[in-house]
């Protein structure tokens, strides 16, 4: 039964997983884009987005996180069904020193812009892909809305036997020790690697309890769980809730299991180089209206002797109870520093009156001192 088990997943891995594969470059980089276009929008497995650039010798790069074992490309063109795309390949290990291979490769007329045209050359191993484009049969503009690399199929696909076969099975446990285990991929690059290309879901885990988590260990034991608890996805460490996102609302809790309502909770301190209210109603500009009424300083004193707070600001019991709104309060601490600028106005005003009136009470006494004078003079 043993040997049966192992051979039986050993072939149906080997069958099902072990075959050649188009796989996606983990990044993409060029020396330059035009109209809104980027190099990624080459690898995000969508038809209607592209990389753009003019210009013969423009290069376009791929990377993978590690080395690859390759002898293919498919390549989806703009206008392909009337253009002849031309391009050089280069592969690299350090994006440093560079190999070319093969010569000008030039693509079909005749492919719809959904569809991907093989290019095939001997096998090549590395983790950088580099196509120097060189136009096409009508312009000079070079533009691509997907690639692929064809990885080389495994020839070694064959039925194992039981002696070679790298399962092992110890009671209800099947491990694999030796190498990496690959899902849609003939060239794992971790102990796990899925690759996955018809939808967004690469694996599926159900669970019939409330939640379920998937946990990371390193060898200090730090745990980081990843998963669904309550309904919600969680991230938790040390089996405390670091971040929540609520399933029905979308809301993010930070610390925190229940945001109250809001789309971000935090239970703790943010620090951050800028924040943005993007868009608040109620702002204070009104101050400057004709029709407002500015209350005198007198109102001003007997409020605060009242209350103990300035009119229309929330009082320290308040705020400690309720907390405050970043936009509200901007926009009442505004509305006070606009008053405070029409009182500072007025009060120049008054003083520039007074400086008038006393200017001219000074000229005024200069006069009655020369008279004086005058009569004095006289009456010697």
């Amino acid at each position: 039964m043993k040997a049966n088990l192992i051979t039986l997943l050993s072939f149906f891995l080997s069958t099902f997983f072990s075959f050649g594969q188009d796989v996606i470059p983990d990044r993409a980089g060029a020396d330059s884009s035009l109209e809104n276009t980027s190099p990624y929008m080459s690898i995000d497995e969508k038809i209607n987005t592209r990389w753009l650039s003019n210009g013969k010798g423009k290069k376009i790069t791929y990377s993978f996180n590690e080395n690859i074992t390759f002898n293919g490309l498919k390549i989806a063109f703009y206008a392909s069904n009337a253009r002849e795309s031309e391009f050089n390949l280069e592969i690299s290990n350090d994006s440093i020193a560079w190999t070319a291979v093969g010569g000008k490769f030039i693509s079909t007329k005749g492919f719809s812009n959904s569809e991907l045209e093989a290019f095939s050359f001997p096998t090549q191993n590395a983790k950088h892909i580099r196509l120097i484009c060189q136009g096409n049969n009508i312009n000079e503009f070079n533009s691509i809305y997907e690639l692929k690399v064809t990885l080389t199929e495994n020839t070694n696909s064959q039925e194992p036997t039981n002696e070679s076969s790298k399962w092992e099975q110890s009671d209800n446990n099947i491990s694999y020790t030796n190498g990496n285990v690959g899902i849609g991929t003939t060239n794992p690059l971790k102990k796990l690697h899925i690759y996955n290309t018809s939808t967004y879901e690469a694996g599926y885990i159900h669970s019939n309890q409330n939640g379920t988590l998937l946990r990371y260990r390193d060898k200090s034991n730090k745990v980081l769980e990843i998963g669904s608890q309550q309904g919600d996805a969680v991230i938790r460490t040390d089996g405390e809730v670091r971040v929540n996102v609520e399933s029905g609302t979308g809301d993010v809790g930070i610390g925190i299991t229940n945001t109250k309502g809001f789309k971000l909770g935090v239970n703790g301190k943010i620090a951050a180089t800028e924040v943005k209210v993007a868009l608040y109603n109620n702002w204070s500009d009104f101050v400057f209206y004709d029709d407002y009424k500015l209350p005198t300083l007198t109102e001003v004193e007997e409020h605060i002797r009242e209350k103990g707070h300035l009119k229309d600001i929330p009082s320290a019991a308040a705020v400690a109870k309720n907390g405050i709104f970043l936009g509200e309060m901007d926009a009442k601490l505004l509305q006070k520093i606009e008053e405070l600028t029409l009182y500072t106005i007025d009060q120049e005003k008054r003083i520039a009156k007074q400086d008038s009136k006393l200017e001219k009470q000074e000229k005024e006494i200069e006069k009655l001192k020369t008279l004086v004078t005058q009569l004095l003079e006289a009456n010697k």
